[in-house]
């Protein structure tokens, strides 16, 4: 379960439907995902759901640090 993410969506008023609209993901896969009932997330839905609510992966879909954001060059 996404609880920082679901927390997230409430502070700014987004339900399921807007976020699917705005990511192409389908409402009920979303819904599935967000709530530890389905799959989890794939790489490019991470992708795509932090560009889209300008969040940032590691705080919001890993429990630690990873090298998800392009820009970012620790190696």
């Amino acid at each position: 379960m996404y609880l920082k993410l679901k927390q997230h969506l409430i502070e700014i008023g987004m339900k399921n439907k807007e976020l699917s609209e705005l990511t192409g993901i389908s409402e009920s896969s979303l819904s599935r995902k967000i709530n530890g009932k389905g799959i989890d997330f794939n790489l490019n839905e991470v992708r795509t759901l932090c560009e889209k609510l300008k969040i940032d992966p590691n705080l919001y879909f890993f429990s630690s640090p990873c090298c998800l954001n392009d820009n970012k060059k620790d190696l």
